[in-house]
């Protein structure tokens, strides 16, 4: 698979296109969202580092996806597959740790998590 040409978010910014997308799974047909949002916007970050992506419809469900993303082959090969499920949430919550994320004090913490992650 060729490489594209985009460059990827830091974690502060992947985190926040991330929650922004609507994708809340619930056996309640008033709150059930697609997955599909997530999955296009993993899929993009995996190819650009190179992944070859799968997206799969998943089966006797509306709107819902896995992905699988594959680097290499064999016994030095890779795979990545797991779970988009967002729960539903409290909205009162939800919004305050979101507007922390705004805040200086909230980027710095991310800052801190994503030196530690490399």
């Amino acid at each position: 698979m060729q490489k594209l040409n985009k460059s990827l978010p830091n974690f502060s910014q992947a985190f926040s296109q991330l929650i922004a997308l609507p994708s809340i799974s619930s056996s309640q047909a008033n709150w059930d969202q697609s997955n599909q949002s997530v999955i296009n916007l993993l899929a993009a970050w995996f190819e650009t580092l190179g992944f070859d992506i799968t997206i799969q419809v998943v089966p006797n469900t509306t709107g819902k996806y896995n992905l699988l993303a594959k680097l290499g082959s064999g016994d030095g090969g890779l795979l990545l597959a797991g779970h988009s499920d967002t729960v539903p949430f409290d909205e009162n919550p939800y919004s305050a740790f979101a507007a922390y994320l705004k805040t200086d004090e909230g980027v710095e913490v991310f800052k801190s998590i994503e030196k530690k992650l490399k």
